[in-house]
This record gives C-alpha cells, structure tokens and sequence, in this order.
C-alpha cells in the first residue's frame, strides 16, 4: 500500500511492508526500499508512520525544517492565519493578547484506525464522551465547556473517517498559544490513545493520531442534517 515498501520480491501480504517513518510519505505503492519514503517538506509534517501524504503545518504553526513530525507554534500574541506557514515571519499580531477574540475554539483531530462506524451504539457514546473528557482536560476546562458541532455539551462530533470535531467555549484566561501548546502535545496524542483502547477494550489495527488543529472561531452550531455527519446522540 501507500506510504510502505518492501524488499520482497512480487509481495503479495500487506505484512511484508515496512511502514514509511514519521516525518516522511510514499504516494505510491509498490516501493522496493526505504529510500523511497520522502521527507516531509517544510511547512508540513507528519506524526504518523505509513503516510500517502503529509499534512500542512495548521493555522498558528509554522516549520522550516524537512522531515518534520511537528511544528513550531507561534509566539505569545501571534498567530498566523492560514495553514502550510514556513517562516516565523508568517505569524502576525493578534488584536488581542490571547488570540481568542471570539473566547471559543474549535479543535479538530484525525484519528486513524478509529472504525467508529463498526462499533456499537454504547460503543460510540462513550468514545464521544471520553473524547470531550480528554480535550476539556488538555485545555484546563470542564467538560461542559465542551461542546459537539450540534451544541450538545460534554460530547464530541465524530465523522465517517474518524474525524474528531468539537467547540471549547467561554474560554477565559487562556490563549490559544496555551491551547495549541497543550494539544500539539504527543502526551496528548498517547491519551486519546489510551483512552480509546480502555473504551474498547482492545487496540485496533494501525490506531494513532494524526492531523491536529486548533482555530480560534466562533461558534455556530450546525442545523440537523441527513448528510454524513455522524450523530452525536443515541
């Protein structure tokens, strides 16, 4: 597969691939050895092995390193606003000191190997609840402070990939460089982890964290839809 290669001749397991490091991808697939994974460039990163592709440094962040696994976060009252930033220069002045003019976030993580859709409803509500626990932590919040795209407090929104979407509101004393700080964190990475082998029971195939973003942003909850957004209630 993507983001692997292997030394065997005419492989036919997906068990005979290596899996690409972090901080590198492979597009294509059928490659014979490790020099074909390719260095992240800078401005974007890579915190998982296997990748088809690396991810774009997000909004606040920057790097100006190849290979990176992570990014550097933008000094205390500066941010930049778009993702993919390369320089430190990209980071600008906020027009306040904590960044979080509307005193709301919104956080977004990927989570690979999740099959949130394979698991049962009981399953789902406690990934979700476990999931808004470990982001009101990460922030210094309660997690009622945590709120699904819906509104719904204490709770996540998980979409069909394994999307992990949820709003901090009434942020006060806390800046989203603290923000990013904590949730860029691999302490952070390994807690949902954990969190999600404690929920199942188990560790499911190729689990780990991937993209992570933090966006100051005001929230507006969604309108209920038959689209493919997952249901953050049972």
């Amino acid at each position: 597969t993507a983001g692997t290669w292997s030394v065997a001749w005419g492989a036919i397991a997906e068990s005979t691939c290596q899996e690409c490091r972090v901080g590198t991808y492979q597009p294509a697939v059928g490659q014979a050895n490790v020099s074909v994974c390719i260095p992240c460039a800078p401005g974007k990163y890579s915190a998982l092995t296997g990748v088809d592709s690396c991810v774009a440094c997000p909004a606040g962040t920057w790097t100006d390193e190849f290979e990176a696994t992570a990014c550097k976060i933008c000094p205390a009252g500066e941010w930049s606003h778009s993702s993919g930033a390369r320089l430190q220069g990209n980071c600008v002045s906020c027009s306040g000191s904590s960044c979080l003019a509307e005193g709301s976030a919104q956080v977004t993580i990927e989570l690979r190997g999740l099959q949130y859709q394979q698991r049962n409803s009981i399953e789902q509500a406690d990934l979700r609840a476990t999931f808004a626990r470990d982001i009101a932590a990460a922030a210094g919040v309660d997690a009622s402070l945590v709120v699904d795209l819906m509104g719904q407090n204490s709770t996540v929104t998980v979409g069909l990939g394994g999307s992990i979407s949820a709003f901090l509101l009434d942020l006060q004393g806390v800046s989203a460089r603290d923000l990013a700080t904590n949730f860029y964190k691999e302490s952070f990475r390994e807690t949902l982890v954990n969190s999600t082998i404690a929920v199942l029971g188990s560790r499911p195939e190729h689990l780990g964290v991937g993209a992570m973003t933090v966006e100051p942003k005001k929230f507006v909850p969604l309108q209920p839809t038959t689209t493919s957004m997952t249901s953050t209630s049972t």
